[in-house]
């Protein structure tokens, strides 16, 4: 089967190469519909497996394969590759390490709210996890009304908030919150807060400084400036660094809303009815869509609670589900968009630049491929390194430029057959192909590995 549908590939990239070589005007139209196709193949080859959980109810620790959880919410990871979950009515953050083993790694399973060392604390349902540069843990603590903060020598804190629940702007511990979900940091270190039950977002400067930094308290649809933008249940939050923008979950308006460098506040995508539909911006439809994270590129991804999905939002705010049969709830680990999920309720991209899901429902953490590429005979994850190309298409020479001085450099034919492998110091480089073709370009650095189609029409 793999032979066939390399043979036939081959016969296709090369009608397509022998093409555009003669009929150069309709370059455009031939490049844009085989990469469409291509990239469908790509899709097709990902798929939706268990990464740790049995998928029974429970809090028992051991390996990725033998643990239960009671309620996953949020998960971050920190610098050393570490991944915290928030177990929240278990009352617990979990801990997944490198070697794929999971423990309680602060709470007793008691609701409860005491400050201290990780092995006396206690939480009262924890909902949402942030973890800043320095591998600090940031907690929202749900029923407690406060930001707890975990250091890295294990020491639990109150870092905002006063434990009563309210809506006050103020430092630290007299700030008040109505219901704290999930959160997030910027590039300056500020913790940004979804305050569901204020229709607000919060956000804490790295002094402790509450204040509101999207909403008027008022439940409402309003898009504008942040401080006049109403919301309707906002219960997620993500950062895009590359555009300095915020995205937002607001749950009951089903909408995904943005909040641009300036603080304007739009709808980036959803027309306000409960349901599920792929399309542009406005034209599609969510069903409470909870956990959001973007990708290195600007992509942005999303948990649909009530629809069973996992969405993809790409830069032109096209709306796509790229895994799970919407509106059908299971339990079933195979290609993506044939997978069934329980509750998808937060996402996060690991180390290899793919998907981990909290499936609410199955108590179960799932993966999903996301950056899949063939190379080879086999797949090849893209990870956290950007780069440019231009010009592409080319019909000379191209230029390659990335964030790092030393870089690997792959180019490959369209099935992965290896064409050039450059090392380099240099930051910018200029490379020529001599055939005309559709090639792969990876860049690995010391952030990871990205890749890009290049097509070269001499």
């Amino acid at each position: 089967m793999e032979n066939k549908l390399k043979s036939n590939l081959t016969k296709t990239v090369n009608f397509v190469c022998s093409f555009i070589e003669t009929n150069y005007k309709y370059r455009k139209l031939v490049l844009f519909i085989f990469l469409s196709i291509y990239t469908s193949h790509i899709s097709y080859a990902q798929s939706v497996s268990t990464y740790a959980g049995t998928g029974l109810q429970g809090d028992l620790n051991g390996s990725v394969l033998t643990c239960e959880f009671v309620s996953p919410e949020q998960m971050a990871f920190d610098s050393k590759g570490n991944l915290y979950i928030a177990d929240a009515l278990q009352h617990v953050i979990r801990k997944i390490d490198k070697l794929g083993n999971v423990s309680n790694y602060t709470g007793n399973g008691a609701p409860g709210y005491v400050n201290g060392n990780i092995s006396v604390a206690q939480f009262y349902n924890p909902l949402g996890i942030a973890i800043d540069k320095q591998d600090n843990i940031y907690i929202s603590d749900e029923f407690n009304y406060v930001i707890r903060r975990i250091d890295t020598l294990g020491n639990v804190t109150t870092f905002a908030g006063s434990g009563l629940q309210g809506y006050t702007d103020s430092i630290g511990t007299l700030a008040e919150f109505g219901g704290t979900a999930y959160m997030c940091f910027d590039d300056s270190s500020n913790l940004y807060v979804a305050d569901y039950v204020n229709n607000v977002i919060r956000k804490v400067d790295n002094l402790g400084n509450v204040s509101t930094f999207a909403g008027t308290g008022v439940l409402g649809n309003l898009n504008g400036p942040a401080n006049l933008a109403t919301f309707n249940w906002p219960v997620s939050i993500a950062y895009n660094k590359l555009q300095n923008v915020f995205y937002v979950s607001d749950r009951q308006n089903y909408l995904i809303r943005k909040i641009d460098a300036s603080r304007n506040v739009s709808t980036y995508a959803g027309d306000g009815t409960a349901g599920h539909a792929d399309g542009i911006g406005t034209s599609a439809r969510f069903n409470g869509a909870k956990g959001i994270v973007t990708d290195s590129i600007g992509n942005l991804y999303i948990a649909g609670r009530l629809d069973f999905t996992i969405r993809k939002i790409d830069t032109f705010r096209n709306v796509t589900t790229i895994a799970g049969i919407p509106n059908v709830t299971g339990y079933v680990d195979t290609e993506n968009l044939l997978s069934e999920f329980g509750r998808p309720i937060s996402v996060v991209f690991d180390g290899n630049r793919n998907l981990l899901v909290s499936d609410y429902d199955n108590f179960v953490i799932r993966g999903v491929e996301v950056y899949s590429i063939l190379l080879g005979n086999g797949l090849a994850q893209s990870t956290n390194s950007s780069f440019n190309l231009y010009p592409n298409p080319t019909n000379e020479n191209f230029t390659i430029e990335h964030s790092t001085d030393q870089a690997e450099i792959l180019i490959t034919d369209i099935l992965g057959q290896l064409i050039l492998k450059i090392q380099t110091t240099q930051p910018s480089t200029k490379i020529q192909l001599d055939k005309n073709g559709v090639y792969l370009v990876y860049v690995k650095t010391i952030h990871g590995m990205s890749a890009q189609k290049l097509i070269v029409n001499r």
